[in-house]
């Protein structure tokens, strides 16, 4: 969660101290929000944070897709699904 105090600079703020921002991101895993002219135009966030944020959203989409599909009627009996794969590892 951000904290209101910490968690957003200014771009001044953050030309003025790039390597402190970082660092606290990097320490924090926390996102700071930057503003330019009290508007928010950006975010800098951990690495690792993002990946993950990233990772967890394919995979919400992949559910979204697949809730979709059955709703659709567009599937497969597992049954089916389990001969096909017994087929393909015997090749």
């Amino acid at each position: 969660m951000m904290d209101l105090a910490k968690d957003i600079k200014p771009i001044s703020e953050l030309k003025r101290d790039t390597s402190g921002i970082v660092g606290y991101v990097s320490k924090t895993k926390k996102p700071v929000l930057i503003t330019q002219n009290g508007v928010s135009v950006a975010m800098v966030v951990n690495v690792e944070e993002y990946q993950n944020e990233k990772r967890k959203l394919h995979l919400l989409q992949a559910l979204a897709k697949g809730e979709k599909d059955v709703r659709e009627g567009k599937i497969i009996p597992l049954k089916t699904v389990l001969e096909d794969l017994q087929k393909w590892l015997k090749k």
